[in-house]
Formats: C-alpha cells, structure tokens, sequence
C-alpha cells in the first residue's frame, strides 16, 4: 500500500478533523426539549433550602416570577431536577448546533475578493479563544475558524501580514491545541500562494513560518509534531530555505523512539517512508508486528510496502492470516 493510500486514514485517527454539518444534528429533532425549556425560561428562580438530604424531604424555594411573585414551598424529586438538569444541557448543545450552521452558512458565503473592513472582521474572529466562547462549542468553533482562514487563503490577494498572523495564533498558548494545530496546517498552503516560486531567500515572513515549524516540530504531546512534520516535508520541496534532510532526519528520530507518543510516530514514520528513509524499517517490522496501536501499526505495514523488499512478504502474508483486526489484514493485504 502507498502511504497516499493510507495517509488520510491513519491521520483521522491521530488528530481531529474540522466537522461538517452533517456531524451535527437536524435542528429540528430535539424540538420538544426546546418547546419543554422554553416554557420555564424566564418565569421562575430556583433557590435551595435548607432540607432534610432525603429524598421525600427535599424542599425548595421558588421565587414565581408572575404578576403576584409570590413565594412557595414546593417538594421536588431530585430525579425530576436531574431530568431538567439533562434537559437544559440538551438545549444548550442544540442551541450551539444552530449557532454552529449560522456561522458555517454565513462564512461559506463569502466571495475571493473580501474588502478590508471585512477581512479585520474574520481575523479578529479567528483569535477567539475556545474558553472565552459560549455560543459554540471547541470543536464547532475551532470548525468555523478553520473555514474562515481556508477563504482568507483563497482570496484574489492574499490579505497582508495572515502568515504572520497565524504563526501569533500558534505561538499563544491561550488558545486550545485543536486550533493551534490548525495554524499550522494552513502554513503550507499559505507559503504556496505566498512564495509558489520557493523564492523566500531574505523575506521576514518566510523566516517567521520556518522558525514556527521548527517549534511546532517539537510539540510531540499533541498532534502538532506530526502536523509540523507534514507541512516541513511539503514545504521543503519547493524551497531550498528547508533542509531536507534535517526534515527527514527529525521523523527518524521520532519514529525510532518508542518513548515518543504514538500519534506522532505514525506520522513520523509515514514521512520516513515518503522521503525514503530506509533505515526506518527494522522499527516499521517490529510495529507491524506487534504494536498495540492500530493507526501506528497500520503506518508501519505501509512503509514495509513502499521501502521493504521481497523477503518482507511471509511477514505480510502472516499478519493477513492471523491479525483479528479487518483494518489491519487490509492494509497488509494491500502492502
């Protein structure tokens, strides 16, 4: 199997994926809770007494908002409290969804050729930070931002200074290591529309976003090591600024080093097997083996197909008779 064949695969299980609309569900289908909710929203306060913790004890003060506001002791069962709890957390995920399909329609309706009044606008979107935002949840948020730096990319004129501005995005810590992630995966197709000749001898720019894939190389604790590794193999092709071999040499290092995450040495393996780096194979034939991790395992059985030799194929030919995982038998099958 080619590692082009898996690549897309392997890198789902290892990093998350901006969502789709269709990941979130239909407006529509939690309605009822909605209606429920909205029929308590607004008209009274919940304020706890003093009670006995038993059950048949448990009272409540609820301050009724009506014309009278006249206050009652009620008895509640805690059972129906938790069911209003969960109801609550229902329309608030529902209410997130609707605002998600909001942002993701309006920003999907954007032109190539955005005034600058309206690019300020979406830069100063992006730098939301996860923690700070009620109206969407991380993912969802991070989702949105990461449709938004696709169209800023895509414009007719690359807006001025947006290289810079993701590497400041990646280098705050504030912001959460999806999004941070992100940044960086927007390095490459940012420094092909910036530079498509590879010309960044002398560029300040260039040389911010080189020395931001450098660090982002060495994040091993998340998925923004092999992110940086993806980016500094594409980016190398084409500009001369980046070594190669020092590209190469680094997903060595992380491919050979069972104490790295597994997240990072499959992509670091993969990239071994891209820039044929041969000596990567005596660990490729041991993880295909018998690692436990099903994407590193799979990254493994690829680059056996793409750098082995002849004599690797009794090995294949025994991890498709006997691994009880279909992913795994495939990708042997297929090396």
């Amino acid at each position: 199997m080619t590692m082009v064949g898996v690549s897309i695969f392997l890198w789902s299980l290892v990093t998350k994926l901006p969502y789709t609309n269709a990941q979130y569900p239909k407006l529509g289908s939690d309605e009822r809770s909605i209606k429920s909710a909205e029929t308590t929203e607004g008209k009274s306060r919940i304020a706890v007494a003093e009670g006995s913790s038993d059950r048949s004890n448990t009272t409540v003060a609820v301050a009724a908002l009506s014309a009278g506001g006249h206050r009652a002791n009620v008895k509640i069962d805690p059972l129906q409290s938790s069911q209003t709890h969960e109801t609550t957390r229902v329309v608030g995920e529902v209410e997130k969804a609707r605002n998600y399909q909001i942002k993701t329609k309006e920003f999907s309706a954007l032109d190539d050729n955005l005034r600058p009044e309206k690019i300020a606008e979406l830069k100063e979107f992006l730098d939301i930070k996860a923690a700070d935002y009620t109206d969407m949840d991380s993912t969802q948020l991070n989702s949105v931002k990461n449709n938004i730096l696709d169209e800023l990319i895509g414009q007719k004129e690359l807006p001025d200074g947006l290289g810079k501005y993701m590497v400041e995005m990646y280098r705050n810590r504030k912001h959460d290591d999806t999004w941070r992630d992100y940044c960086v995966q927007h390095f490459a197709p940012y420094y092909e529309r910036r530079w498509p000749d590879g010309a960044t001898s002398g560029d300040p720019e260039a040389a911010n976003i080189r020395s931001a894939y450098w660090d982002a190389v060495q994040e091993v604790g998340c998925t923004i090591a092999g992110t940086a590794l993806i980016g500094l193999e594409k980016v190398s092709r084409m500009d001369t600024q980046i070594e190669r071999q020092r590209v190469a040499n680094k997903a060595f290092s992380y491919a050979v080093d069972n104490s790295c995450p597994a997240k990072t040495r499959t992509t670091a393996i993969q990239i071994c097997a891209l820039m044929g780096e041969h000596a990567v194979l005596p660990t490729a034939r041991t993880l295909a083996q018998d690692s436990k991790n099903m994407a590193l395992r799979m990254s493994s059985i690829a680059t056996i197909g793409d750098l082995g030799s002849i004599g690797d194929r009794d090995a294949l030919q025994n991890i498709v008779q006997t691994a009880p995982n279909t992913y795994i038998r495939k990708s042997a099958e297929s090396a």
